[in-house]
């Protein structure tokens, strides 16, 4: 029998073959973000497995001291398993979406990170932080599926997405009904992604193939755009447009207001999540390993191919681009930070694309599948695990590209 995380890593192992197969692949799906990495202030939440970890950032802490707390405790069981990155809120409520495969006990967390309490006796005290609420908190409420994307904010709302293809929005007022839904809107297949808030409107893609446009407010539709093939990742809005990656190896462009599509680009791979945008310029990788920068009319002003030998800015420092992009590079003034299933962190000149320096994953086995938070001079990055006892988050220096620090410190590994 196949226990509840076991399935999540078998759910991992095959995501090609389901990729390829998406309308018609059956069970669950892979998590879409992995182990999910959010940072507010200087705290890193980082949500791995059955478990939420906090994690103070500050290069000068102890590294024996980096965890604040977890959710649920150590030595707690847990019935669930978190995929994507939660959302801190700015009322101090980490909220956060979770997958159950036996479709019993809750699937939303809500948790006062301002209410660190203390749990068991010594020498086995841990702490955790407080549970605000939870969805379902009784009987008689609507069942959900697995949430497999991430959390987003709409005024004192949150929304979600389910492996049921349901978008959700739940009242978040703290002087309101708490943890109540406003609002069930249901497609027609799963959906792996996060939706995305602009103004009033939440914009979501489906595995049905469809871009939604709905009313944040009543979940009412505003539009819909059909696109050639699965969309299993996150959408960006930018200015008046959604940029949408398919598993047709498209990106569509589609107009903000109506749903029209203005032009399409064709990848040489599956595209997962929508594109980066910096300095109107838009920067893409494909499941294929391959990068991309587009102008905003959709002609394409470089892509450096996968296997690509980089051109150093040190002589010394050769590489070779490799490993799918599924999550989109981080990009700044000077650099653009592109992680890999290969186990990668790449820094390049955003200018000329020249090679900076690599950082390759420690564990065997890990992949870096989400996009790495820049905090001060420190790179956050949280790979897949991989073994038992996996690093869950690596703090790397943006100039020398070396390990600052590992959590959990390697003694605990």
């Amino acid at each position: 029998m196949i226990n509840h995380l076991s399935w999540r890593w078998l759910s991992i192992a095959v995501i090609v073959f389901c990729a390829g197969l998406i309308t018609a692949c059956g069970g669950p799906p892979p998590p879409t973000s992995w182990s999910g990495l959010t940072v507010s202030n200087e705290t890193a939440y980082v949500a791995s497995t059955d478990r939420i970890y906090a994690i103070d950032t500050n290069p000068l802490t102890n590294n024996q001291q980096r965890q604040i707390w977890t959710f649920p405790p150590p030595g707690q069981g847990a019935s669930f398993t978190f995929h994507a990155k939660p959302l801190a809120g700015d009322d101090g409520i980490l909220y956060s979406g979770s997958d159950n495969q036996s479709n019993s006990g809750n699937f939303v967390f809500a948790l006062a990170t301002d209410q660190v309490i203390d749990v068991g006796e010594p020498p086995n005290l841990s702490k955790t932080a407080n549970t605000a609420w939870t969805y379902p908190s009784g009987e008689n409420q609507l069942s959900l599926g697995s949430i497999y994307g991430g959390v987003s904010s709409a005024g004192d709302s949150i929304l979600a997405a389910t492996g049921k293809g349901q978008i959700v929005s739940w009242s978040a007022n703290p002087h309101g009904a708490e943890g109540q839904i406003n609002w069930v809107f249901t497609t027609t297949q799963p959906i792996w992604s996060t939706p995305v808030v602009s103004g009033s409107v939440v914009y979501v893609t489906s595995q049905d193939h469809h871009l939604y446009a709905l009313d944040a407010d009543t979940g009412s539709e505003i539009w819909t755009f059909a696109a050639d093939a699965a969309l299993a990742g996150t959408p960006t809005v930018y200015g008046d447009t959604v940029y949408v990656g398919s598993l047709a190896q498209k990106l569509y462009a589609v107009d903000a207001a109506t749903g029209a599509v203005r032009w399409e680009f064709t990848a040489q791979g599956w595209l997962w999540d929508g594109p980066a945008v910096y300095d109107d310029i838009l920067y893409l990788g494909d499941l294929s390993g391959n990068l991309y920068a587009l102008d905003l009319d959709g002609s394409e002003l470089w892509r450096l191919a996968s296997g690509t030998e980089l051109t150093p800015a040190d002589p010394e420092n050769k590489n070779k681009l490799e490993g799918m992009i599924r999550a989109q590079p981080l990009v700044t003034e000077d650099r653009i930070y592109l992680a890999t299933s290969a186990g990668k962190l790449f820094a390049l000149e955003r200018d000329t694309q020249r090679h900076v320096w690599t950082f390759t994953a420690l564990q065997g086995g890990e992949q870096f599948l989400t996009t790495p938070v820049l905090v001060g001079e420190t790179l956050l990055v949280a790979p897949m695990p991989s073994g038992a006892s996996p690093v869950r988050l690596y703090a790397v220096n943006v100039v020398s590209g070396n390990a600052q620090w590992l959590f959990p410190p390697p003694q605990e590994q």
